[in-house]
Order: structure tokens, then C-alpha cells, then sequence
């Protein structure tokens, strides 16, 4: 997994959403009651279901080339918003939800998701340019 930094960033942002919606849950259920325990647990479970369709959608579709791995998660996007909002539409009217503690984890697992993401990214070094082995000639570009 380690040679792939695809799966490595889906794979950590979908687990550490996991984990924050877990802990935070849990920790909401405890302190403040079911309720916000709920609340928390949907608001986590919102954003790691939306995060973890892009990166599915990301995997699934690299090997077939950029411009359709491109298609597929800008309309995935362009989807999912409009979801967002029919969801924010319905749960806006339930009267167990608590909108504070559902929107701080809603936002609290985005962070964290996109912590996940780059600390993959800051880790996984991939050259553009192959250097050469003389320092005067400029390196080759990596076709893929």
C-alpha cells in the first residue's frame, strides 16, 4: 500500500473519518446525551460517505486516463452537492438532530479527512522530472 499513494490517502482519510466519528460519538453520547451523540455520529458519517465516493470514484477510474478520471470526479462533485443539499434539506427538519454539534463534526471530519490526505501527499515523493546524472543537461520528463 505504500507504493500507491492513491489508495493510501483514501484509505487513511476514510479511517480517520472513521475514527472521528467513533471517538466523537461517543464522546457527544457521554457527556451531552443521545441526541448529540446522534447528531455527531450522522454529521461524521456525512462527510466520510462524501469524501470516501470521490476517492472510490478516484480509484476505480485512474487506469482508464486523466480525462475521464477528471469526468468522473468533477461530476461525482457536481453530484454530491446536489445531494448535500436535498440531505441538509430533510435533516434540517428532524427534531432529535442538534445542529451545532452536527455541523462542528461535519466540519471536524473534514478536517481531519483532509489532514489524512495531506500528510500522504507530503510523504509520497514522485518526481515530474527524472534528474540526470550530470548536473549541466536538465532531467527528462516522466511520460506515463
Amino acid at each position: 500500500m505504500a507504493g500507491d499513494p492513491l489508495r493510501l490517502a483514501a484509505v487513511l482519510g476514510i479511517g480517520g473519518g472513521i475514527v472521528v466519528a467513533v471517538l466523537a460519538g461517543a464522546l457527544g453520547w457521554l457527556i451531552a446525551g443521545g441526541a448529540v451523540g446522534v447528531s455527531i455520529g450522522v454529521g461524521c458519517a456525512l462527510a466520510v460517505a462524501f469524501f470516501g465516493v470521490t476517492s472510490i470514484a478516484a480509484l476505480l477510474t485512474r487506469r482508464l486516463g486523466a480525462q475521464v478520471l477528471a469526468a468522473v470526479v468533477l461530476g461525482g462533485w457536481l453530484l454530491k452537492l446536489l445531494a448535500l443539499i436535498v440531505i441538509l434539506g430533510v435533516i434540517v427538519d428532524l427534531t432529535g438532530l442538534q445542529r451545532i454539534p452536527f455541523a462542528l463534526a461535519l466540519v471536524l471530519t473534514t478536517v481531519v479527512y483532509l489532514m489524512m490526505q495531506a500528510v500522504v501527499v507530503l510523504r509520497v515523493r514522485q518526481p515530474y522530472v527524472v534528474p540526470s546524472e550530470d548536473s549541466t543537461r536538465p532531467g527528462r520528463v516522466i511520460r506515463e
